[in-house]
């Protein structure tokens, strides 16, 4: 496996590797200022986020050098308009950094590079836990800084929603994984099944493991979950 994984990261370029994690570690530092924005202005904020974006990046960083933001008053509109804007920073972020990561290793000349079926698998099994590592840590970094949201209430919106967007997912990488253009050798045809449902498996369980990962971190926690 360590085998796999240095011969892998070496046909992607350790130049391009810096690059990611550089953008990695610049979005994390961003991330502060937009909850920030959230926080500030949980109304606006969303639809700035939607409509906006460069605006609201701008908006952002702006906010990595404001002050701490102090509770504001509580309505029913702005509360409804919080579960909205936190769970849209939630999306945005998982989909920036998801993107990150699949246009790093599910890149044209990576699959190219594969030459054995070892490869795919390891590759598989790098992705899924990439996923549950980057979904379960956005999820519960950015709600943990708005304590005064009820997780039972999102919970449903999570496991629907997120369900949707990991079998669209999956059904995108099963194309990729089926492809015969991103494979070299045509002895791996018919090893191609196998991947396949590989692919499948290991992603199911990674969403599944991401769900309940969350479920058992936040239940624990009465004054969130009830």
């Amino acid at each position: 496996m360590m085998e796999d994984l240095i011969m892998f990261g070496g046909a992607f370029g350790i130049w391009q590797w810096i690059v990611v994690l550089a953008t990695l570690a610049v979005f994390f530092v961003l991330l502060k200022g937009m909850v920030k924005t959230v926080k500030r202005k949980p109304i606006f904020a969303p639809f700035c986020m939607i409509l906006l974006s460069p605006l609201w990046i701008i908006w952002s960083i702006v906010e990595l050098f404001t002050s701490e933001i102090e509770p504001g008053v509580k309505t029913t509109k702005t509360e409804k308009m919080k579960y909205i804007g936190v769970w849209l920073l939630a999306a945005f972020v998982i989909k920036i950094l998801d993107a990150i990561i699949a246009a790093s290793i599910f890149s044209e000349a990576n699959f190219r590079n594969i030459d054995s079926m070892n490869d795919v698998y390891f590759l598989i099994i790098a992705t899924s836990i990439l996923y549950v590592a980057i979904h379960t840590g956005v999820f519960v970094i950015i709600y943990n800084r708005f304590i005064s949201l009820n997780m039972k209430k999102v919970f449903p919106y999570l496991v629907v929603l997120s369900g949707l967007g990991t079998m669209r997912a999956i059904g995108e990488g099963g194309q990729d994984f089926t492809s015969p253009s991103n494979f070299t050798s045509p002895s791996m045809d018919t090893e191609i099944m196998v991947a396949l449902l590989m692919f499948l498996f290991f992603f199911a369980s990674a969403f599944f493991i991401t769900i309940f990962t969350i479920r058992a971190y936040y239940i624990r926690k009465p004054d969130r979950w009830h």
